[in-house]
């Protein structure tokens, strides 16, 4: 299922689709007969022959707007794996996704009139799109069921594509994740749906991604019912009528040349659709490695609660499958519901609608608490009545198949019952607990190693990456802050993380004895003092939500921060299996780092990611550490930094940085990574490149692979240390740092460790207008390229901290409106929970010449009155010296510092006060140079006299 979107208004000022052009209306092959439906469904795939650099995956729902007439189609999304900011979204003429030449194109009705689809787009925030609009094309719902989606990028191109099918009578299907334990490069994604073809046989059909380009291989439905477990999975499933083995040379999934599959095959199983709901599908590849899993779902098609009198009538379905991380997960694509409410959907004990019973749930493996409640699962609906949406529930506790059979029960937003379905699948004799996570056993407590000597610092920070030797199925990333309790005696440390990229709902988070995450065989055991105590990190967990981590604990391990400075902590699947490492470095002083994604326009199939370090050797040489997955397995290849400052466009990545006096160039044989068999690198290399680590800040590195394309790029983040504000007189005293880069969509993130905070509050932390912390003025944004309003807002971006006073998190700021550098010597304030200014850091790297926009995909709107009421900066008189030209600086800036007097004053007076508040000097009209003032007082002067009212 996917997540419902708020209805938006008709998509005014949306630009249309620059590559779709107009094309014939009239279909050209008749849809299949549909089922008369309330609503069709929309899965969907990759484009046929699209290779995507990311997987644009998710759901469709098409509905027919009550009392229209003509008919007026309501069309809701929510999918995820798109790169630009909107796109268009259009239903064809064709009825299959399977040929690129029989998707056709815009499907409207008469084909004399205009277009209707060229203002149809989506709308995405950080890659996920999500929302609805309505279209007058002329057809009903009847006449477009059968007929094909297509999802456009932003420059217009098909990406994704699915066929409109009845959304009230769901397909068994299967979502295809890696199979349990393979280590191999392959990674398969996709989904495989189960149901009766015309003749009575079962019939699966495909759409997967990541296979073997120009591939076959076997697809099976086997006889186990987990894929997360290699020993669950078992093998074919059919009835001995049948035999022989009917999953053979005729149920195979072909791939094209770029790993894109999707088909359809026939066979005779001896088992109905029913019966295989809950079973795994298996693919393998060349040689029958099995390489993908999953396990079909339930469906409970709704129909009004019995003796419910109301006036809503809810269709729809609801699914019930397995996540990725493997918790169960309830979608639902449900239309009749109250308009723009949160309602609920649960499944209860009960075996049918009559007698549904309360809530299901097994209180002994998942929580004693009921889980099912609003505020953990609501479930919204869109202006037209429609949800879609999905959630996983960690505390159900019971395996897939404990629910088959039960009532799902849909609730309005008062409670009451409005509509019920019973879930398919063959009822099991007793529901069967899920496994929980394992403990690991406890290992040696001495430490092998010394760790190398540590500054002081009141909190130590892990950046996490895969462990030595571990290939994962999903990359385990983010981060660990560890503090040291005040006033405990003997020491406790609180242990802080956030990280994504794990499957289980938790596991284990421990200090090891070593000191390194490089090999192994160097990061020792659980690490805790005296070594004939017991041993404190079997019971240290994370626990996470649809895989993400999140939270805090403490432990008594007889250690102090300094003691456990330069140690590796290690995170642990639900299995006990070690997947992620990290060493405890200086937290307060951060080293400069490149979060890597794909190079801009690369369409290999190398995925690298992962972070590059930059700071300064022992020898004082420029050092880079590294630490990535996805690389080409047991390969060294070539890692630079480069002169460009973004990775959003190759044009702008540059060549290789340094300085002439250390010709020839440094970057080559010795500046490169190594992968291991798994395709994961961790390591370090020095060299003199002629630039400090505060010059290359904002830099791009770039990652080659053999035959040297580029691979992989990130931009070097700026960090600011935290110390109290100035004149603050409180009571807390703040620590950590703020980091400012660049996230994977390419909107500007700020990443925040801080200690020393109110407990259990809710503060903000944000970037100011002014160049140091005494001078550190109002919010800065660019209000021309950005948004008008002032995007820092609690609202916005809240700072939660938690019972220990640690906040550990990041967000993204589309509305920053510039690129990376010109945040660059700007002062970064943390305010507490009522806004008072407690703490400031001013962010490192070269400070350039003028703020560069960023580009937005769409133009931005003009300034209004609503301006920033933040005070102006001052202290600002060193960079308006470096501009060539200060009325230019005025033109920039004036609405960001002057919002008040613009509103009040307009336009010209703004920015003339502007260049005399900012830059102690105000813009002549006609020659735009600066006529010098020497202090506020001659402001006051000026003003008086009118000069800056020509």
């Amino acid at each position: 299922g996917v997540l419902s979107g708020v209805v938006a208004a008709a998509p005014t000022a949306a630009p249309k689709p620059t590559a779709a052009a107009p094309t014939a209306a009239a279909p050209t092959a008749a849809p299949q007969p549909t089922p008369m439906t309330s609503m069709g469904s929309v899965r969907l795939g990759a484009y046929p022959g699209y290779k995507p650099g990311i997987i644009t995956k998710g759901n469709v729902v098409v509905t027919e707007k009550s009392g229209s007439s003509p008919s007026v189609l309501t069309v809701t999304y929510d999918f995820t794996g798109v790169k630009a900011a909107q796109g268009g979204l259009h239903i064809h003429t064709g009825t299959s996704c399977n040929d690129a030449a029989n998707v056709g194109g815009h499907y409207w009705l008469p084909s004399t009139a205009t277009d209707p689809w060229l203002v149809t787009n989506w709308a995405a925030v950080n890659g996920k799109a999500s929302g609805t609009f309505d279209v007058s094309a002329g057809l009903t719902l009847s006449q477009v069921m059968g007929r094909a989606v297509v999802v456009h990028d932003g420059a217009g191109a098909r990406i994704a594509c699915g066929v409109i099918m009845d959304g009230e009578n769901a397909k068994a299907t299967a979502d295809i994740f890696t199979y349990p334990g393979y280590t191999g490069t392959t990674a398969i994604r996709g989904s495989v749906q189960v149901d009766k073809d015309t003749a009575g046989m079962q019939r699966l059909t495909y759409d997967i991604t990541g296979a073997v380009p120009s591939s076959s291989a076997g697809l099976h439905i086997h006889t186990g019912t987990s894929c997360a477990d290699a020993a669950k999975v078992g093998g074919h499933f059919w009835t001995p009528s049948t035999s022989p083995d009917p999953w053979g040379a005729n149920t195979m999934y072909t791939a094209d040349a770029n790993g894109v599959g999707k088909g359809t095959f026939s066979l005779t199983s001896g088992y109905t659709t029913n019966q295989v709901v809950g079973r795994a599908v298996v693919l393998h590849e060349g040689g029958s490695p099995r390489v993908g899993c999953g396990v079909i779902c339930s469906h409970a098609k709704m129909s009004a609660y019995p003796g419910y009198q109301g006036s809503l009538s809810v269709y729809g379905s609801v699914r019930v499958g397995y996540a990725e991380d493997g918790n169960v997960e309830v979608g639902y694509s449900l239309g009749g519901l109250e308009a723009s409410a949160v309602g609920q959907v649960h499944i209860h004990a009960g075996m049918d609608c009559a007698n549904s019973g309360g809530h299901y749930w097994n209180s002994k493996n998942g929580t004693v608490a009921d889980p099912w409640t609003k505020a953990n699962y609501p479930m919204n609906s869109n202006a037209a009545g429609v949800a879609l949406g999905s959630f996983t529930v960690p505390a159900f506790g019971y395996e897939l198949g404990a629910a088959f059979g039960h009532a799902v029960v849909v609730h309005s937003s008062d409670g009451t019952r409005i509509a019920c379905g019973v879930l398919s699948g063959v009822v099991a004799a007793a529901p069967t607990a899920a496994p929980k996570p394992t403990a690991a056993a406890p290992t040696a407590a001495a430490p092998t190693a010394a760790p190398q000597p540590t500054p002081m610092t009141s909190m130590g920070s892990v950046r996490l990456g895969a462990y030595p030797g571990y290939k994962p199925g999903i990359i385990t990333k983010g981060n660990v802050v560890v503090t040291e309790k005040s006033g405990s005696s003997p020491s406790v440390l609180t242990v802080t993380y956030d990280f994504t990229g794990v499957k289980a709902a938790q596991g284990g988070l421990h200090i090891h004895t070593g000191t390194s995450c490089n090999d192994a065989a160097n990061v020792g055991g659980h690490y805790w003092l005296p070594s004939t105590a017991t041993d404190p990190w079997l019971v240290t967990n994370w626990a996470a939500v649809n895989g993400k981590a999140s939270g805090t604990f403490d432990v008594s391990a007889g250690l102090t921060l300094s003691q456990v400075m330069g140690r590796a902590v290690v995170v642990h699947d639900g299995a006990g299996a070690r997947i992620a490492c990290g060493v405890i470095m200086d937290g307060e002083n951060a080293k400069a780092t490149a979060d890597i994604f794909t190079y801009p326009g690369y369409t290999g199939t190398t995925a690298i990611r992962g972070s590059v370090q930059v700071d300064k050797d022992t020898a004082g040489m420029q050092r880079l550490t590294y630490d990535i997955t996805g690389a080409v397995p047991s390969s060294s290849a070539g890692l630079h930094i480069h002169t460009g400052t973004s990775c959003a466009d190759a044009a702008k990545v540059g060549g290789h940085f340094w300085t002439p006096s250390t010709s020839p160039d440094p970057w080559g044989a010795n500046t490169m990574y190594t992968a291991d068999a798994n395709g994961v690198g961790k390591g370090t290399f020095s060299l003199t490149s002629g630039y400090t680590t505060n010059q290359v800040v904002g830099r791009a590195v770039v990652l080659h692979e053999g035959g040297s394309p580029r691979v992989g790029c990130g931009v070097i983040c700026s960090h600011a240390k935290m110390s109290a504000y100035p004149g603050y007189q409180g009571s807390l005293s703040v620590y950590g740092s703020v980091r400012v880069g660049y996230a994977e969509d390419g909107n500007v993130e700020v990443g925040y460790s801080l200690g020393g905070l109110e407990a259990s509050a809710v503060g903000q932390v944000h970037i100011h207008a002014g160049m140091d912390c005494a001078n550190s003025g109002g919010h800065y944004w660019n209000s021309k390229n950005g948004t008008v309003a002032d995007p820092w807002t609690k609202a916005n971006y809240p700072m939660n901290s938690n019972a220990a006073g640690v906040a550990l998190g990041s967000f993204t700021v589309p509305a920053f409106g510039y690129e990376l550098g010109a945040a660059f010597g700007h002062a970064v304030v943390v305010h507490s929970s009522d806004g008072t200014r407690i703490a400031c850091g001013v962010l490192s790297g070269v400070v350039a010449a003028a703020p560069t926009a960023a580009p937005k995909p769409t133009a931005a709107p003009k300034p209004t009155a609503a301006a920033p009421t933040t005070a102006a900066p001052t202290g600002a008189g060193n960079k308006c010296s470096q501009l060539t030209d200060i009325k230019d600086n005025c033109e920039e800036n004036y609405s960001t510092y002057c919002g008040v007097q613009y509103a009040n004053f307009g336009e010209k007076f703004c920015k003339r006060t502007c260049c005399l508040k900012n830059c102690y000097g105000t813009c002549d009209s006609v020659s735009g140079a600066p006529e010098r003032t020497s202090s506020f007082v001659n402001l006051a002067a000026v003003l008086a006299v009118g000069v800056l009212f020509p």
